[in-house]
């Protein structure tokens, strides 16, 4: 289904400035816990090719693909895709992701010599 259908639906508050996609994947990296994934997209940069996909060729999505359902961003970096949603949310403001990346890199080199 696309979101921009999905959005005109809902009906948003005009104060609602982005889509918070929250996804199931979550756990322990390198020591590092990590909260459930949480992605935002401004909507004003939603068209109608953004998808909520709950199928592939006709059939369920498989766990692999992200079971139940996965956003579909076309243009956008593959983050923006953001697999096993559970909820999204409408929003003022940007979600507050923090420095995922760099905790968990700076968790892997400390004190470790790499060879490349």
């Amino acid at each position: 289904m696309r979101l921009f259908d999905v959005l005109a639906d809902c009906r948003p508050s005009s104060a609602a400035k982005y889509i918070w996609s929250h996804g199931a994947d979550s756990g322990e990296f390198s020591r590092v816990v990590v909260d459930p994934y949480l992605k935002d997209l401004p909507i004003a940069s939603v068209e109608d090719d953004v998808l909520i996909a709950c199928e592939i060729n006709g059939s369920a999505l498989p766990a692999e693909h992200a079971f139940p359902a996965r956003l579909v961003v076309p243009g956008y970096y593959g983050t923006n895709s953001v697999k096993w949603i559970t909820r999204i949310t409408l929003a003022e403001r940007r979600a507050a992701t923090g420095d995922l990346l760099l905790r968990v890199c700076s968790n892997c080199l400390v004190g470790k010599s790499h060879h490349y």
